[in-house]
């Protein structure tokens, strides 16, 4: 194949490699340990984390942290609605950001 489809075939690559990293585990913690493992590979990522809506009845009511790689970068294991994180996951699509340095 040319130069043109090494891209292409680097990306599908990397999901497969994704792909794999799920499912080994019923235990959310070490699904969700294996997939960060190999999407913060990735040049330009640092760190990973999978945020949980808290609901009681109907009402939304914070979100929590199942999991985190690496730990130190999460803000907190649960956060009030009032956070920032919370305004940017109110939409149904999966969102992510990017955490802005010191200064």
């Amino acid at each position: 194949m040319g130069d043109a489809s090494e891209p292409i075939q680097a990306a599908l690559s990397w999901l497969y490699e994704l792909s794999l990293a799920l499912g080994r585990s019923l235990d959310l913690g070490a699904n969700c340990r294996g997939f960060f493992r190999a999407l913060v590979t990735r040049p330009g990522l640092t760190g990973a984390a999978i945020w949980w809506r808290t609901v009681e009845g109907e009402a939304a009511v914070g979100l929590a942290l199942p999991d985190a790689w690496p730990w130190l970068l999460a803000p907190a294991a649960v956060l009030p609605l009032t956070h920032p994180i919370w305004r940017l996951s109110r939409g149904a699509e999966p969102r992510g950001g990017r955490a802005r340095g010191p200064g």
